[in-house]
């Protein structure tokens, strides 16, 4: 299949309706053609060489956005367990599968969540802002009232911790991150238990599970601070 005229250095509209829908084709017959006739070649659009490279495939999964460097300096340098620090970076990418993703690409009885089918199961919902959720976080030894993280995102929420713009950075926000991390990555452990075993874990276990998890630290670190 030759999408251009070679002869004629346009693009060939017999060829691109057999194989686009008329969207599509508008969108190809805007892309300039050279005058000059040359070979085709694969070309990275995320490089400046136009060669695939794993860095910059890292960057683009990433975010690809240099304002958020020093969020991930900071992330990657704390000392966690090696699965709860991937499963954070997931939430912050929106990589994990919650229903409200996963029913965008394949064909699924509910997006809703699963503890009271009420709410769409974004990623920012099924660890924060479901209600249930939102009493293990007061329930943990952080007391914090998440619903004023409502209409936020991820990201942002890893951003507080880590002193990120737009906000301040406090030194006792970054003590605390490895227990809220460990937190995030329970309440997903509870998700998942309920989903494929029917069963609800009280916030007890949950909190207990995250404890277990932990870099051994002083409890007093994560006292209280909302």
């Amino acid at each position: 299949m030759d999408c251009i005229d070679q002869t004629l250095r346009c693009w060939n509209q017999t060829i691109l309706v057999q194989h686009f829908d008329q969207s599509s084709i508008e969108k190809i017959v805007r892309i300039p053609l050279s005058s000059a006739i040359s070979s085709n070649r694969r070309a990275w659009d995320l490089s400046r060489d136009g060669r695939f490279s794993t860095k910059s495939a890292y960057l683009a999964l990433r975010g690809g956005n240099r304002t958020h460097d020093n969020l991930w300096k900071k992330f990657w340098k704390i000392k966690l367990p090696h699965r709860v620090q991937l499963f954070v970076w997931k939430c912050i990418l929106n990589g994990i599968p919650v229903r409200d993703f996963l029913s965008q690409r394949i064909n699924l009885d509910s997006n809703l969540c699963p503890y009271y089918n009420m709410m769409p199961e974004t990623t920012m919902h099924a660890i924060l802002i479901c209600p249930h959720v939102r009493n293990d976080w007061l329930s943990s030894p952080l007391r914090i009232r998440t619903d004023r993280f409502t209409g936020t995102g991820i990201r942002d929420w890893v951003s507080l911790w880590h002193g990120e713009k737009p906000y301040t950075e406090k030194y006792e926000y970054m003590q605390k991150f490895p227990l809220v991390a460990c937190i995030m990555w329970s309440i997903w452990m509870s998700r998942n238990t309920l989903i494929h075993a029917g069963k609800t874990d009280s916030h007890e276990v949950i909190i207990n599970r995250a404890l277990a998890y932990l870099p051994q630290l002083p409890h007093s670190t994560y006292c209280s601070i909302f």
